[in-house]
């Protein structure tokens, strides 16, 4: 175990598929020995969800856009998020 990982390196992804959701995810968090925190990295098909529209209301999510350009939907706002790096 090491406290890094190169997303080239995992091929353990699930896929979910209905509607407009489409996405391949896998769970990284015993990987990198995180025991608090749980991390997935989830790659999403373009003009798709990644999941329904959800609310939270215990937990936080954070998300680190690698590439491309998305929305967020946060409460009834809608923000636009893009690639900062290039």
């Amino acid at each position: 175990m090491k406290p890094t990982i190169k997303v080239n390196d995992v091929n353990n992804f699930q896929e979910h598929k209905h509607e407009s959701i489409e996405a391949k995810y896998a769970n990284i968090s015993q990987k990198i020995g995180a025991e608090k925190l749980g991390y997935n990295i989830t790659i999403v098909s373009p003009g798709k969800k990644s999941w329904p529209f959800l609310n939270h209301h215990v937990i936080e999510e954070m998300f680190i856009i690698l590439d491309v350009e998305c929305t967020l939907r946060y409460g009834d706002e809608k923000y636009p998020v893009k690639k900062m790096i290039s």
